[in-house]
Order: structure tokens, then C-alpha cells, then sequence
């Protein structure tokens, strides 16, 4: 043993080691007992580290009951490959982590290993008003709101069924096909084409519309509903003759038969005296009796003072000389044949007409025998009221108690003519070349 010992100082020695240094170098040399804990951390405790994150404390030493085998533990490349990758592209820098918070840096640009972040931590974000773009500041946010802030954005600024932002609108939207001449002139109005229009429309107002014989023409405009078509109480069917229709009116009243005037009955025999109708020998059902007809007007003639008096009971026109014949002015002329009475009558039209008028006529023999009075004769002649007999200037005068040719030629007889007898009210032919008086009508339908 000694020999072996001397052999390794002389080895040294000749390394160019002194004893007194080979000492200081290897420290005692007797046998070292059991290390203790030797606060370090193997290969595996690196790799679960970087495998999970987990903060194992440092391995205590354990001898080795064998020699080194192959073992279980992990390889250096399993153990680098859980390490983390350089990457200067997608690696995070300061500004891209929060302030205060640290992270791994994996760039080699400067900012490898352990850093800290230095990105702001946005707050609430509120955009000035008016504008619908505005800046947000860098920064992480996270619960956080930006709001742009709009002073028109309100529901009457809004369409109806649209939303914005939470806000409903309530603004009527401008539809409609109307154009200007149909809205009142001066009114504004929108459409689906435009918005503040002004309406051109006339402005009528009130407007009354009377009937009449002819259409009327109803003015284009505005009609503000307290206008009016005319009424007329009278406008019923009584008062419309038969087969007639006025304003969808249909007619019920019969030909207008005038009562004769005739009030007093009759006894049945001689000597036919007049008598209480209904009574001993005085028949009912006379004309006296039940005086059918329509009643005649009160008063029954008005005078025109022109020359001219008005049944108001026919609407005939008559003259006021009953004798007057072709002298228009006045004069008597007598009795005529009827050829030279149709030619009196036919010449008050010459020069302007008598009165006016220039449609002077002959009557028919309905038109004369309109004018007698059943009640009354010689002549059978109403007095202007119609209650009595007439008397000069009451409303006629030179009425004739005698004959008036009518226009109207006997049927079977062309040589005769009708004519009435103003005596007593009866109707008779004659013939045309005989004479009777002239009274000359106009009007009538």
C-alpha cells in the first residue's frame, strides 16, 4: 500500500504538482460519508417542470442500490422539446401584455425570458357628439363599453319600425301618391316622391247648387261641406203631374180637372128649383153636391196692368179687353169669321208685340171654356177673386155674352169650328164662315 501511494505522489510530483498542492487540491483523502441534501434538481424534475408547470422541490440524495442501467428518465431532446421555441414573429412583447403582468418572453430581439407587461388597461369609452367614427386608445379592455355619443340620435329622428342602437323610431315616413292639384291650395304635404310640397288645389269654399232645367257644371276643388243643393218643399209626388219624373221624383198627380164653379143642387122635376142636396127630390151626386175638381186659386185672376191678366188657376194669359179682336189697342172690333180670327189674334204680334209679347194666339176650345163660371151666367164669367160673377173692369172688360171662336176645327166637320158660349158656359160647333168674337191667349204648354 505504501509503494502504491508513493507511485501517485511521484506521478504528480512529476505533473508539476507539490505534495503540499496535490493536498490542498483533493482535500482529505480519507473516504467521504453520505452526501446530504444537495439542493439541486435532476433531469426528470426539469422536464416536469417544463411539462406542467408544477414547482417540485429539489430531489434529496438517495444512494444508488445498482449501477447505472438504462433507466426510465427522460432524454435531453424530450427534455428541450417541452422548453419553449424562439419566436420573433408571434412572440408577445411588453406592450402587448397588460401592465404589471408577467409573462414568457419568446423573442431573441431583446425581450427573452421573463418580462412584464406594459399595456394599458382601457377604461369606459365615450365618442364626441356628432361624430359616428372616433379614436380608442390602446389599451386592453375587458367589460368595457364605447359609446358614441349623438345628440339627433331620438325616435323622431327615426323612421316607425326601424331601430337604432335601442332607439325606436317614431318619425311618420313620407309615403302617398298625391300630387299637388289634389291638396287645397296653400296646404303643404310629402309623398313617396318628395317632402314639403304645397297643395295647388282651388279653394271653393261654400257652394250652393240650385236645380234647375239644365246640368250645372260642379267646379274642380275644395268644397268645405257647408255648401248645399237646393230643396224645395214643393219637389213631391202630389205636385207632379202623372208619367212625370223630376229629380227621381215620380209624378202621382192626375190631369188637373178645375172645378166648374157650380155650388147649388138641383130639384129632379119642375120647376127645377135649386134645393138642399141629398134631400127630398133634390138627388145627391150632382156637380153642386160634391163639387169635384181642383179648387180653383183665390183670387183667380191677376191683373198685370199692362193690358194683360193672368189665370193663376191655368197660367193662361189673357187679354183684358175681351172684345179687342185685331185692334190690340183697345178698340171694339165685333164678331168675325174664323179664318179673320186666327189673323186678329196672329196680328197683336206685329210691330214688337202687345205688351211685349209676340206669341198672342187664338185658344183652343179647352183653353175657352176654361174661363166659364158653371155658377154663374150671361155672362158665365168669373170675377177676379172667383167667388162670383164678373162685372166690368172686374178683372175684364167688353166681355160678350155671346160666342168665342176656339182654334180647334169640329171632327167630321172641317167647315166647322168649336166655340164657346160665354152666356151660359156651353160648347157648340159652328160653321167657320160664320162670326163670333175674339179673345186673344198666349202661354199655356
Amino acid at each position: 500500500m505504501r509503494r502504491r501511494y508513493i507511485l501517485v505522489a511521484v506521478v504528480l510530483v512529476a505533473l508539476g504538482f507539490g505534495v503540499g498542492r496535490l493536498s490542498a487540491a483533493l482535500g482529505t483523502v480519507d473516504s467521504p460519508s453520505a452526501p446530504g441534501a444537495t439542493n439541486s434538481f435532476t433531469l426528470e424534475d426539469i422536464y416536469n417542470r417544463l411539462d406542467t408547470g408544477a414547482e417540485d422541490g429539489p430531489s434529496a440524495f438517495t444512494e444508488p442500490a445498482a449501477g447505472p442501467g438504462t433507466g426510465t428518465m427522460h432524454t435531453l431532446n424530450e427534455i428541450m422539446g417541452k422548453a419553449p421555441a424562439a419566436d420573433n414573429t408571434n412572440g408577445a412583447t411588453t406592450a402587448q401584455a397588460l401592465t404589471g403582468k408577467t409573462f414568457w418572453g419568446l423573442r431573441t430581439d431583446g425581450t427573452w425570458g421573463t418580462k412584464t407587461g406594459t399595456a394599458a388597461a382601457g377604461s369606459n369609452v365615450n365618442g364626441p357628439d356628432g361624430s359616428k367614427t372616433f379614436n380608442i386608445p390602446d389599451g386592453f379592455y375587458s367589460g368595457k363599453t364605447a359609446t358614441a355619443n349623438d345628440s339627433d340620435l331620438q325616435g323622431g329622428n327615426i323612421v316607425q319600425g326601424v331601430n337604432i342602437f335601442g332607439v325606436a323610431g317614431s318619425a311618420i315616413a313620407a309615403t302617398g301618391n298625391a300630387t299637388a292639384g289634389e291638396v287645397l291650395t296653400g296646404k303643404t304635404f310629402s309623398n313617396a316622391s318628395a317632402a314639403g310640397l304645397t297643395g295647388t288645389m282651388p279653394n271653393n269654399g261654400a257652394v250652393t247648387y240650385t236645380p234647375g232645367a239644365t246640368d250645372q257644371a260642379v267646379a274642380a276643388g275644395y268644397h268645405n261641406g257647408s255648401g248645399k243643393v237646393e230643396g224645395d218643399a214643393d219637389l213631391v209626388a202630389g205636385n207632379i203631374k202623372q208619367g212625370v219624373n223630376i229629380f227621381g221624383v215620380d209624378g202621382t198627380l192626375a190631369a188637373p180637372v178645375p172645378k166648374t164653379g157650380q155650388t147649388d143642387c138641383y130639384k129632379s122635376a119642375s120647376p127645377w128649383a135649386t134645393c138642399t142636396c141629398g134631400t127630398a127630390d133634390c138627388p145627391a151626386g150632382q156637380d153642386g153636391d160634391l163639387e169635384k175638381g181642383v179648387a180653383w186659386p183665390n183670387p183667380r185672376f191677376t191683373d198685370n196692368g199692362n193690358g194683360t191678366v193672368t189665370d193663376n188657376l191655368t197660367e193662361l194669359m189673357w187679354m183684358k179687353n175681351a172684345n179687342a179682336g185685331n185692334d190690340c189697342q183697345g178698340a171694339d172690333t165685333g164678331a168675325e169669321t174664323w179664318a179673320n180670327a186666327l189673323a186678329s189674334a196672329a196680328a197683336c204680334n206685329a210691330g214688337g208685340g202687345f205688351a211685349g209679347y209676340t206669341d198672342w194666339r187664338l185658344p183652343n176650345v179647352r183653353e175657352m171654356q176654361s174661363l166659364v163660371h158653371y155658377g154663374v151666367y150671361n155672362p158665365a164669367v168669373p170675377n177676379t177673386a172667383g167667388t162670383g160673377k164678373w162685372s166690368d173692369g172686374d178683372p175684364f172688360t167688353g166681355v160678350q155674352s155671346s160666342s168665342y171662336w176656339s182654334s180647334t176645327t169640329r171632327a167630321g166637320f172641317a167647315s166647322f169650328a168649336w166655340y164657346v158660349s160665354l152666356f151660359g158656359g156651353h160648347v157648340d160647333g159652328g160653321a167657320k164662315t160664320g162670326t163670333n168674337y175674339v179673345w186673344p191667349v198666349r202661354g199655356g204648354q
